[in-house]
């Protein structure tokens, strides 16, 4: 029942802001370049803990009408729950660089000093993917109009990347196994 409560609150409240575009072909593959090429760290930032994924999975939905989001859990070797190794192919590096961008909001801290946080702050959206004016519903202290339009942005160019990629889906990556990785 909460999380009914929680995707209505989250789908009723859609407000206005910029949209970035989701990194494709050369700048995709920067990306990964820049972010393996930094330290070992990286692979702290991509082990992701289960949250609250209504926001990011009505974006998606909305993005990509013939993707359901359960398809992509288990994806390759980046998307669900942890990761490693280099991403399988266009789907993949999505939710390597989704992985790292949130990674990035725990290492500055910018939701708070507790790390989880970023797996319960919510956001405002316009439309399928955009970020407009923020709120604050945490009544445990965390999340602040930067922290939300962050997070906001790494869902929404995760779900214009599917978007843009899901052709490409291959079902050989469709619950793979991440020991091949």
């Amino acid at each position: 029942m909460k999380i009914c409560v929680w995707l209505l609150i989250a789908l009723a409240i859609t407000p206005k802001g910029g949209e970035s575009s989701p990194p494709t072909g050369k700048k995709l593959h920067n990306y990964i370049e820049e972010k393996d090429s930094t330290s070992d760290e990286q692979d702290n930032l991509v082990t992701r803990k289960e949250r609250n994924v209504a926001q990011f999975g009505a974006m998606i939905a909305c993005e990509v009408k013939d993707l359901r989001s359960p398809v992509l859990n288990g994806y390759g070797c980046f998307c669900g729950l942890g990761g490693k190794g280099k991403p399988l192919d266009e789907i993949d590096l999505c939710c390597y660089v989704h992985d790292n961008c949130y990674g990035d909001i725990q290492r500055t801290k910018m939701c708070g000093p507790d790390p989880n946080a970023v797996y319960y702050v919510t956001y405002r959206t316009q439309g399928c993917s955009g970020c407009r004016g923020y709120h604050f519903l945490w009544f445990l202290g965390y999340g602040n109009s930067k922290c939300q339009k962050k997070l906001c942005e790494c869902d929404g160019v995760a779900a214009r990347c599917f978007k843009s990629h899901f052709s490409k889906l291959q079902d050989r990556y469709i619950n793979y196994d991440k020991s091949k990785c």
